[in-house]
């Protein structure tokens, strides 16, 4: 914050509140809250600007797939053993993208258990890489 205001009560207050007032780290703040909060001066997009945006927001879910959950049967398919790649976040500038990705071999197993008398399906997984990585074919 200390590039966009030098006002250190300001950047006590908006630290405060976002650390201590709000009850998850997953929760989303709105550009009015984010003016209240921090009296930044947050912009009001115009409708050729939010179109953008939300553009902008689909392309990431496309990639990210944000909007399909994680189900290792659908990645399996009718195969008892895979590796796959999940992209998992995304930072871009003006001339790279860089990508944070998982990949990982996913098997399916037959688990047995006492008391039960037929295995049960369950999933192995194991992370073979992990890492920033530079993808400018995004």
């Amino acid at each position: 914050m200390k590039y966009h205001t030098k006002d250190e009560e300001r950047i006590k207050k908006t630290v405060e509140i976002l650390t201590c007032e709000r009850f998850s780290h997953n929760y989303i703040i709105s550009r009015r809250e984010a003016q209240e909060v921090s009296g930044l001066n947050i912009v009001e997009p115009d409708d050729e600007l939010t179109t953008l945006i939300v553009d902008l927001f689909n392309a990431y879910n496309d990639i990210l797939m944000m909007d399909k959950p994680y189900n290792p049967e659908v990645i399996l398919g009718t195969d008892n053993q895979k590796v796959s790649e999940f992209n998992r976040a995304i930072i871009e500038s003006i001339n790279l993208t860089h990508v944070f990705r998982t990949k990982k071999e996913i098997r399916r197993v037959e688990v047995s258990q006492p008391g039960i008398p037929h295995p049960v399906i369950g999933y192995q997984e194991r992370v073979l890489q992990e890492e920033w990585m530079e993808d400018n074919t995004i």
